[in-house]
């Protein structure tokens, strides 16, 4: 297996306060049963270099990890925990949780600035949607990398099984022949991948900036939580039900998405490598820098979030000019 994880000093100290005691209140049969959820994904890691190198770089870094069963989302991280969760319901908890992973990576970095810290209502609504953009895209680009090379080699191993099945059995000559000739087919894919992970790459933390279910889950929620940070009627803070919420804090408010250099620190792999380092100049200021285009993108109700961004904007300039 490609080793892509060198990046494994331990660099920061995690404030998880009271995470330990919680799990220690919880039923044996409870945290057995988590503790095998959570082994079963840790062992798709022979099936995915990603997840072999999140996962080596979070042991190395002291990351923790539990089983959500109450949250509304697929995983969650907070901020300065190193504590990272998955959700009982989703359906790729290995995708998942090297996304969650990925988070906590940036933290570690200090390119985590807390979007969702009381701070974060002073900035320009469009710039937070574009450090929110970011964090999200390559936590994502990540995930997908992770469950495609899972698929890839779950259906190398589903063919090869189904070969030997029917081997030495009369009349299926044929049809062993076809199969064969797919699973050399799967591990083609299986070699493109590793072979042009960074364009991969690349490419799906592009896609992220393209889905609609994207722009309706976070712009909605990050439209919400300014609202309710700036006291404006009806808008209340997303609440995603987390069975444990670990209380946060931001490492670094240093990274600024307005300088490329701390755009690009944003996709060395976790071990060598960057992935964004071919990504064109134009398309990083046009398309994901640039604030006019990230408040377009957020309009999943084009109306409602007008009126919604018209009225934070205006109570941001409030406190600005110190009326509010």
């Amino acid at each position: 297996m490609t080793d892509w994880s060198r990046d494994t000093q331990k660099i920061r100290e995690w404030k998880r306060e009271g995470f330990q005691a919680w799990q220690d209140s919880l039923p044996a049969q409870r945290r057995a049963e988590d503790l095998k959820i959570l082994s079963d994904i840790f062992m798709q890691a022979r099936n995915s270099p990603t997840l072999h190198a999140a996962l080596e770089w979070a042991f190395a870094n002291d990351i923790v990890f539990f089983i959500d069963r109450t949250t509304t989302v697929g995983g969650h991280y907070h901020a300065g925990t190193g504590v990272v969760a998955v959700s009982l319901r989703s359906t790729e908890r290995a995708g998942t949780l090297v996304h969650e992973i990925r988070h906590a990576w940036q933290d570690a970095h200090g390119l985590l600035d807390g979007v969702l810290s009381d701070g974060a209502r002073h900035r320009r609504f469009g710039d937070q949607f574009i450090r929110l953009s970011l964090f999200e895209a390559d936590a994502a680009a990540h995930g997908s990398m992770t469950t495609r090379e899972i698929y890839t080699a779950q259906e190398i191993s589903r063919l090869e099984r189904t070969a030997g099945i029917f081997e030495g059995v009369p009349g299926q000559q044929s049809y062993i022949k076809n199969i064969n000739r797919s699973v050399q087919a799967s591990k083609g894919r299986q070699r493109y991948l590793q072979e042009n992970r960074a364009e991969i790459m690349r490419q799906y933390f592009m896609d992220w900036y393209s889905r609609g279910t994207t722009r309706q889950f976070y712009g909605t929620s990050l439209r919400d939580f300014f609202g309710a940070a700036l006291g404006i009627k009806g808008r209340k803070s997303p609440d995603y039900k987390i069975e444990f919420a670990v209380a946060s804090s931001s490492y670094s408010a240093a990274f600024d998405p307005r300088r490329l250099e701390d755009v690009a620190k944003m996709g060395k792999a976790f071990g060598g490598g960057n992935y964004l380092a071919g990504i064109d100049r134009d398309t990083l200021l046009k398309n994901i820098l640039s604030p006019t285009a990230a408040e377009k993108m957020y309009e999943p109700n084009p109306k409602k979030t007008d009126r919604v961004v018209r009225n934070i904007r205006r109570q941001q300039l409030r406190i600005k000019a110190g009326r509010a």
